[in-house]
């Protein structure tokens, strides 16, 4: 049996996320310029919210839009440097 990706997200850094479904574009969004402190995470964050937001029923520019949002505010925010365990 053969199975065919239906839709996949590319990330590019600063330039246009594009959401593509059968290989056509289905929508895209640049990123508000934010200043990254921290990357890991990010598309973690675009994944989830982008999938929370399509399930929420907003159209695929409108969850798009709201996860490069997020994942932009994520990469924008600093996080704590674990320290070393003390077990």
């Amino acid at each position: 049996m053969t199975r065919t990706l239906r839709g996949v997200v590319v990330t590019d850094g600063p330039r246009p996320v594009r959401w593509l479904h059968h290989g056509r574009p289905l929508a895209a969004c640049t990123p508000p310029y934010a200043r990254p402190v921290e990357v890991t995470g990010a598309g973690d964050t675009l994944a989830g919210h982008l999938l929370a937001r399509t399930l929420h029923g907003d159209s695929p520019a409108a969850a798009l839009r709201s996860a490069v949002l997020a994942a932009s505010r994520h990469t924008a925010a600093p996080r704590p440097v674990p320290g070393p365990s003390h077990s």
